[in-house]
């Protein structure tokens, strides 16, 4: 279930009230009793972990008391299931101390790094306990695995961005590397205050003064990194705690971390334990030190060339950034999906599908691909860039088109046909904050959805076409096939302002790129 297109900011406030009364009548009071025997106490603000060191066998953990007047013993009842631990059954004071440690021994050897230890102490004698401090003291041990910091790199964002329409924006993260997994890497509080995506709180503390938080990336293998099930660090309200996982795996190359489209997937309690993300495959880390570069190119058909001997050859215009050096280029008859387009890129990079090469001078040029028949095509081209002295290839750039080969026309392709409607929402879904559409047509070979406020798409200034072409969210493959069955697709944005006006809007295409653009209004 698509969830609205908005990232909700949420901040907690807390309020005191103090009250003042006065009397004129006495009022009996009854103090206090004062509190019996020692007063064996742990302090408030004992930490909840408690970090073992490898080049250490122990760990002290302070015990205090109020009363100190002769030395003491007292019993201490702990809770601890993993037996790697001795801890005393006694905590000693002496003669006039106030404070005395518990040694908790260990073998470092056995522990497993990074592995939470849970563990309770509880003081035995009740008779001597304080009302001022804990009687009870939980907590988990932890080895935390060495880490070095790397310096800061450059994170791009295509998680959150593409899971509430928000615009793509990059910014500093510390990355630090494992001491004992060269491969392993981890990005320290990625989703906190000032990185100019937003400013929220630490899941795990809500008071907003966050402790630090990883997210891990594992890239033993850089042909194939992945990111285990683990939290993002905050959470949204009336979304719940969100967590990230790799669907499919990544690439490091040449310092920098990328996935494919839709490789990443978010866990939202309330929405999907499965709702992929990285929609615009702009996911990036440049690990510290890293060159980033990012070869694109703009591919335009042109038409047809006919030579002096008859032979005809399709011209395209190539516009490449600074960063492109070199293409690879093929094409394929008939107008290719999403998914074998990714097939093809795929076989051009690692040279199981045939390919051509040329290098670019720069700037716009054009390219002549030979094709000896009319039909519909598909052309993809690769660039490549240089990093490091090594080939890094881009961004790919795939184009559909109707080429016409020694005057032997290709009749144009129908149009596409497209209707829009409202339906109720799904069963467990506010009406009154959803809104729920059902999308029909035929002859559609891609296509765009969009929903915003009325008031902010009338109030942009900007024709709904390039509103929808910038913004909007690409129809699936899939999504493209149910619109054009029988039934149609059906879907529906939640969590919505009542009382609001909504605009949805469609874009599709037929294979000749002939488009159609349709609206629909609803005030919930």
């Amino acid at each position: 279930m698509k969830a609205i297109k908005k990232l909700l900011y949420f901040l907690a406030v807390a309020g005191t009230t103090m009250f003042a009364s006065s009397c004129t009548e006495e009022m009996d009071y009854t103090p206090a009793p004062r509190p019996a025997g020692q007063q064996v106490y742990f302090a408030t603000d004992m930490s909840e972990t408690v970090n073992l060191e490898e080049n250490s066998s122990s760990v002290t953990i302070p015990v205090y008391r109020v009363v100190a007047d002769e030395a003491a013993s007292f019993s201490i009842f702990a809770t601890e299931e993993s037996s790697l631990f001795s801890i005393p059954s006694t905590v000693d004071f002496a003669a006039g101390e106030n404070s005395t440690n518990l040694v908790i021994t260990y073998d470092y050897a056995k522990l497993t790094q990074d592995q939470m230890y849970p563990c309770t102490l509880t003081i035995g004698d009740t008779e001597n306990t304080s009302p001022y401090g804990m009687s009870s003291y939980e907590f988990s041990f932890v080895a935390p695995a060495p880490w070095t910091s790397l310096g800061m790199g450059t994170y791009t964002e295509d998680v959150i961005t593409a899971a509430y329409g928000i615009d793509n924006v990059s910014f500093e993260v510390e990355v630090q590397q494992s001491d004992s997994n060269k491969g392993l890497y981890r990005l320290k509080n990625l989703y906190r205050a000032g990185t100019g995506l937003f400013a929220i709180y630490n899941f795990a503390d809500a008071t907003g003064a966050a402790s630090d938080y990883y997210i891990t990336l594992d890239c033993s293998n850089p042909e194939a990194v992945t990111i285990a099930e683990q939290p993002l660090g905050f959470s949204i309200e009336g979304f719940g705690e969100l967590k990230i996982f790799s669907n499919a795996p990544g690439t490091l190359a040449n310092g920098v971390i990328t996935f494919p489209k839709n490789g990443l997937s978010l866990n939202i309690p309330t929405v999907s334990n499965n709702r992929p993300t990285n929609a615009s495959g702009k996911f990036k880390l440049v690990l510290p030190g890293a060159v980033d570069i990012n070869p694109t190119v703009a591919v335009e058909f042109v038409g047809t060339y006919t030579s002096s001997d008859n032979t005809s050859s399709a011209i395209f215009k190539l516009t490449p950034n600074d960063d492109v050096a070199s293409y690879k280029y093929a094409y394929f008859e008939g107008v290719a999906s999403a998914a074998q387009v990714e097939g093809y890129v795929e076989g051009i990079i690692n040279g199981t599908i045939e390919s051509s090469e040329m290098e670019s001078s720069g700037a716009e040029e054009n390219l002549l691909v030979s094709i000896a028949k009319s039909g519909r095509y598909t052309l993809v081209v690769i660039p490549y860039g240089t990093a490091a002295g090594a080939a890094v290839a881009g961004t790919p750039t795939s184009l559909a088109f109707k080429y016409n080969a020694g005057g032997e026309e290709v009749p144009d392709a129908p149009a596409p046909e497209l209707t829009l409607e409202t339906i109720p929402a799904y069963e467990g879904y506010d009406e009154a904050t959803s809104f729920f559409y059902r999308i029909k047509g035929a002859n559609i070979s891609a296509g765009k959805i969009y929903l915003n406020k009325t008031s902010v798409i009338e109030g942009s200034g900007i024709d709904i076409k390039d509103i929808i072409n910038e913004y909007g969210e690409d129809l699936s493959d899939s999504e493209i096939e149910e619109i054009v069955s029988e039934n149609g697709y059906e879907n529906g944005f939640i969590k919505l302002e009542t009382g609001t006006s909504y605009t949805f809007a469609v874009l599709v295409q037929n294979i000749d790129g002939v488009e159609v653009i349709k609206t629909l209004e609803k005030t919930l």
